[in-house]
């Protein structure tokens, strides 16, 4: 599942020629697990984790490193209230995106799914591609302009 997930995001970045890298290495699933795996500054890499808003369908939040989610200012920055957003199951992950947790990419949102970016990410990200062994090294600026995403503070402090 996650090898079709990932063609569709590359091929849809090639069609677009966006200036980004495509990195194979160790699978890895956590943040600790890609800084004691892999060659990538842990400061560079962006996980995105898939949140469910009640009534509302789902919203993707990325962040770099060991930072951690504030959930009222992601709620803000989505414009929802703290009690509609929780975290979505990795079950729930894998049905609609077919991805497994630590292949979930910021380049799975879409018109019906918002990609919040934390505010704090700049220069060269490493992110999810759609597979737990390959990743994309992307520029902060383009990935938000690609994306459309929102800029938030939306770490704990």
């Amino acid at each position: 599942m996650s090898d079709s997930v990932f063609s569709q995001i590359k091929g849809r970045l090639d069609q677009a020629q966006l200036d980004v890298r495509y990195h194979q290495h160790h699978a890895t699933t956590t943040i600790q697990d890609a800084q004691d795996n892999l060659h990538f500054v842990v400061e560079q890499i962006l996980k995105t984790i898939v949140f469910e808003i009640k009534g509302k369908g789902l919203a993707l939040a990325a962040l770099t490193g060991h930072r951690r989610i504030d959930y009222r200012s992601l709620a803000n920055a989505l414009g929802v209230s703290r009690s509609s957003l929780r975290q979505s199951s990795e079950q729930q992950v894998l049905e609609h995106f077919g991805v497994e947790l630590g292949a979930v990419s910021p380049f799975l949102c879409g018109e019906n799914i918002p990609l919040v970016l934390d505010a704090e990410c700049s220069g060269a990200l490493i992110c999810g591609s759609g597979r737990r062994d390959h990743s994309i090294e992307v520029d902060a600026a383009l990935l938000a302009e690609y994306t459309g995403a929102t800029l938030g503070d939306i770490a704990k402090t």
